[in-house]
């Protein structure tokens, strides 16, 4: 009997001393130990050994493979559930290579498709941005406005614009769309109607439908812009005769001022004719 058991405590030493302490294991492995204990929590590592007097974990050498699969995936942006559903339940004997590297290139391929299209938003913010600098060095009197989304709202007759356009944000938060990079006021006067309007821009790649009676797609177009003086809003605004577009936003600079901001005057004596009538009727 005795014999025996010096042989059982001499076999779970040699056990012991051929697995890592969860400290031990968190330094080899940089994954931090509240990690660990989330892995096996999951369970897609769990200790090889549980001491259950003292609850202290111990880890083999091959759960080094194990760690480095995850840590693969986690930096390719596949989720920890996402791991455990491509290990597809195989357990922790098996690591399904096939499955874990297909999923991190799909993500890794989500991944660059997302970052090139925050390039694009970023890229267009700059042009804003450069444009800006031209007109308020008077380097540039003429810039291209691409075709966008904005939410709008008429002014109403002795309507304080302030007022307006809190009403407006107001209402495009209700409906859950996020505000883009650019927003003001615009005039709109055709066959000797005028309206006037706030809007603001709807943020890039919105995905959700667009309430048709609050939003409008401005095409594409050319205008003459120049630093405004005042506001296109102001009873006093001195404003182009004849049918027109009258556009006002703010300046982007590289040192936007924030409140109050510089403003830029664009005007348009074509886009009037291809905005839908509603607008002035």
């Amino acid at each position: 009997m005795i014999h025996s058991t010096i042989m059982a405590d001499s076999s779970k030493k040699l056990a012991m001393s051929r697995t890592f302490t969860i400290g031990d294991f968190s330094k080899l492995t940089g994954v931090h130990v509240n990690s660990l204990l989330y892995y096996e929590k999951l369970g897609i590592l769990k200790p090889a050994r549980v001491d259950h007097r003292t609850g202290y974990r111990h880890y083999s050498l091959a759960q080094l493979r194990i760690v480095e699969a995850i840590q693969l995936c986690v930096r390719a942006g596949v989720s920890l559930e996402a791991f455990a559903a491509l290990q597809g339940g195989t357990g922790e004997g098996v690591i399904r290579y096939d499955r874990l590297l297909g999923g991190a290139i799909e993500s890794l391929r989500a991944t660059i498709a997302h970052a090139r299209t925050l390039l694009r938003e970023v890229q267009a913010v700059q042009t804003l941005q450069r444009q800006g600098e031209g007109v308020v060095a008077g380097k540039i009197d003429e810039v291209c406005v691409p075709a966008h989304w904005c939410f709008i709202r008429a002014v109403l007759p002795g309507e304080d614009p302030d007022d307006a356009y809190f009403a407006l944000l107001r209402t495009m938060g209700k409906t859950r769309l996020r505000i883009g990079y650019d927003n003001g006021a615009f005039i709109i006067r055709r066959e000797g109607v005028e309206r006037r309007y706030l809007y603001v821009d709807i943020a890039p790649n919105e995905s959700q439908p667009f309430p048709a009676h609050c939003c409008l797609r401005l095409p594409a177009a050319r205008w003459q812009s120049q630093v405004a003086q005042s506001g296109i809003l102001e009873p006093d605004a001195e404003l182009p005769a004849g049918d027109c577009v009258v556009m006002e936003r703010d300046l982007f600079t590289g040192d936007f001022a924030i409140d109050p901001p510089r403003l830029e005057r664009l005007v348009s004596t074509t886009l009037q004719r291809r905005l839908p009538k509603w607008l002035t009727a």
